[in-house]
């Protein structure tokens, strides 16, 4: 085999895939406009303390790079960070239960929805694969 660029075949992403990295990208997007948000209000709101905005800001802007790196990590073809992004999923059930508990069953049935659709996109077969988790080496 000619082990030449030109005959090296691209990578593919699995549709799963795809949906999984376009959704972690969206959450990663939302939450770094969730943490600007709450800066915006610790700055100019008088009842609440600046504080507590700031440390609740910084933790969205933490989980959003988190989201986001795991969607490049597994966009360039590498499982690493798949497990985090699959319970980073996981706690949007628990999200969803609390604003169940809030009666904002809108926002609760797409939190559950979205960390659904998301986790599952990430544990299809196809992502597995086009990730190369669970597959046997091949002998060359």
């Amino acid at each position: 085999m000619d082990p030449s660029p030109s005959t090296v075949s691209a990578i593919t992403r699995s549709t799963p895939l795809a949906i999984a990295l376009g959704s972690l990208f969206l959450q990663g997007v939302g939450l770094i406009g969730v943490a600007l948000w709450l800066v915006w209000l610790s700055l100019t709101e008088e009842q609440s303390a600046a504080g507590a905005g700031f440390a609740e800001a910084a933790i969205a802007a933490g989980v959003a790079a988190l989201v986001i790196s795991a969607a490049r990590t597994m966009s360039l073809g590498r499982p690493g960070m798949r497990g985090l992004a699959v319970f980073l999923q996981l706690l949007l059930m628990v999200a969803g239960y609390y604003l169940s508990q809030a009666d904002a069953w809108g926002y609760a049935f797409a939190a559950w929805a979205w960390g659904l659709l998301t986790a599952g996109s990430l544990l299809a077969p196809s992502a597995r694969e086009a990730l190369g988790v669970g597959v046997e080496p091949s002998e060359d």
